[in-house]
């Protein structure tokens, strides 16, 4: 198939355009690089299957002449990152509502759609996913994390460390998205998509701190002196898998420690430095 992808040149994106590359499709990535990088493309590029367009999915008429030459869509543009949605307030709602990019109200617009017009959609909510090429530029927490833990500076721990997340595989989020899209079954649902293993903050520091053979000390620092005085974090946030589960069959393959040395090995890579002692090969 000729498949587009909104945001393709993101993290999630291209992890996902690399896929599809491989699986045997032409693939069109649509991304305005606000948050996305051309650097996340370089691996396929030059692929004889693969187009990137710079454009923005605000430009209807854009996206309406790509989607008419497209079998499937991916729609993964949005202004991503806490700290790129708070400095960029304006600009994230109308990419994250407006547009119908955002959770709730892409969610119901889609569900409307396949409801009334039958068309063939699938909505995917993802859980912190991370790996290879994410960037630490808009407050994601893993790559901050491994960053410092490499210079040895300290590591970053919003409030008191304790609320807990669940840090999924970027390949297990493209294969699970992937499962949901040949499924026919899954038309006009929603499922979550990700990992359960759930983990605190502070423990997720820890690890990381042991894994890098880092020197750095773990700083807490509140809430209002990062985000302003309005910002309220959720205490746990963990999704349930079991309906992708019974629809499609997925389970999550990448435990978190398997993630965090996949993300360190490629950010030692990056930074021009050797790998912490255990984690030199693949």
């Amino acid at each position: 198939m000729r498949i587009l992808v909104t945001g393709g040149a993101g993290f999630i994106g291209s992890h996902l355009a690399e896929t599809l590359l491989e699986r045997g499709h032409e693939v069109w990535a649509l991304d305005d690089l606000s948050t996305g990088r051309l650097e996340n493309l370089r691996s396929f590029e030059l692929h004889p299957r693969f187009r990137f367009l710079e454009g923005d999915v605000t430009n209807s008429a854009l996206v309406h002449g790509l989607v008419a030459q497209c079998d499937r869509v991916f729609h993964l543009a949005a202004a991503v990152g806490v700290k790129y949605v708070l400095e960029n307030p304006l600009r994230s709602l109308l990419t994250n509502i407006r547009y119908a990019c955002g959770k709730a109200v892409d969610e119901s617009l889609a569900q409307a759609y396949f409801q009334q017009r039958q068309l063939p959609v699938v909505i995917v909510r993802c859980f912190n996913t991370c790996g290879p090429r994410q960037s630490g530029a808009y407050g994601m927490v893993i790559p901050n994390m491994i960053a410092r833990a490499m210079r040895h500076e300290p590591i970053l721990v919003f409030g008191d460390g304790l609320q807990s997340r669940c840090f999924s595989a970027v390949s297990d989020v493209v294969r699970g998205v992937l499962m949901l899209a040949d499924a026919r079954e899954a038309d006009g649902e929603v499922f979550n998509v990700g990992t359960d293993e759930e983990v605190t903050v502070l423990e997720l520091a820890e690890r990381v701190r042991t894994m890098c053979h880092s020197r750095s000390l773990i700083e807490f620092v509140p809430y209002e002196k990062v985000y302003g005085s309005s910002f309220e974090d959720m205490r746990r946030r963990v999704p349930d898998l079991g309906k992708i589960r019974r629809a499609v069959g997925y389970r999550p393959e990448v435990k978190l420690d398997q993630l965090l040395e996949l993300t360190v090995r490629e950010m030692c890579d990056e930074m021009g430095v050797p790998c912490p002692a255990g984690l030199a090969t693949a």
